[in-house]
């Protein structure tokens, strides 16, 4: 059985390796970065996978909270990858983002923002596939 997703301890993070399975990135109770996930360079080429689908959920949303997907080419300097730098939700419920050019970032991760002021604070979870 393959993985989509594993622990890599180099990178204190996460690893695309092909299109078998889901893997969970985590829970963040406060707006923070979540672990970055690696692509693997010939991914495409050996597996398939052109396209990860990022589900990210939310629960005890007050009135918004916002969120995107970044890469990065090193690791280090990330930049968001969408065409609305930063997507609000004003509801609790599960939210799809789909990135289809994976050729293009070697390091991908999903980012909780921000959120409204409130007496609660937001959930946060992430789980990302990669499909073909």
């Amino acid at each position: 059985m393959s993985t989509l997703v594993r622990t890599h301890e180099a990178l204190s993070g996460l690893i695309v390796y092909d299109n078998s399975a889901t893997g969970s990135v985590g829970q963040l109770t406060a707006p923070a970065s979540f672990d970055i996930i690696k692509i693997h360079p010939n991914v495409a080429q050996l597996h398939g996978v052109t396209n990860l689908a990022f589900a990210f959920t939310f629960a005890d949303v007050d009135a918004w909270v916002k969120a995107r997907i970044e890469g990065s080419l090193d690791g280090t300097n990330f930049a968001s990858l969408m065409e609305i730098a930063d997507a609000i939700y004003t509801a609790d419920g599960t939210y799809h983002i789909i990135w289809t050019r994976l050729g293009a970032f070697t390091y991908i991760k999903g980012v909780f923002v921000s959120e409204s002021a409130s007496p609660s604070d937001a959930v946060c979870d992430l789980i990302v596939r990669a499909g073909a």
